[in-house]
């Protein structure tokens, strides 16, 4: 949402057009009003595990997000599904894998859309890149800034 600011940043709202344009396309019957994870839980949950390190916040319907590790079988559709629904224990259960799938397919069709904007030309610079030779004084190995 941030690349495609005219400042380069993002705001909760601009979190959720782009969530609700891009990702909920992907699995209707997962994301969106009325479904399972919506663009609000979405940014609710963001905003937790980035500034406090938490994986509930008081503003979702949810108790608690939990992700499936993707080294996990879950055959029987393990993502995006509330249990303890009649509880106070409610949580939303994740499979990791295709949550980021879904939010890889999903930027990448922003990006073909956007990449030759003057919006996204301008914020591109500031995009954390990967340098596979490295920077100053980091030369001859990896890195991500």
């Amino acid at each position: 949402a941030a690349m495609g600011s005219e400042d380069g940043e993002t705001t909760g709202e601009k979190y959720k057009v782009w969530f609700n344009k891009y990702l909920v396309p992907k699995n209707p019957k997962k994301y969106g009003d009325g479904t399972n994870f919506s663009a609000e839980d979405c940014w609710h949950f963001r905003c937790a595990l980035l500034h406090q390190g938490h994986s509930s916040h008081k503003k979702m319907d949810y108790k608690r997000i939990l992700f499936v590790e993707p080294l996990r079988n879950t055959p029987f559709g393990m993502h995006a599904c509330a249990i303890g629904t009649k509880t106070k224990e409610k949580s939303l259960v994740i499979d990791l894998r295709v949550f980021c799938s879904d939010i890889i397919k999903g930027t990448q069709k922003w990006m073909k859309e956007n990449e030759n904007s003057r919006i996204y030309k301008k914020n591109n610079p500031r995009l954390v890149k990967r340098y596979p030779q490295g920077v100053a004084p980091f030369f001859g190995m990896p890195i991500i800034g």
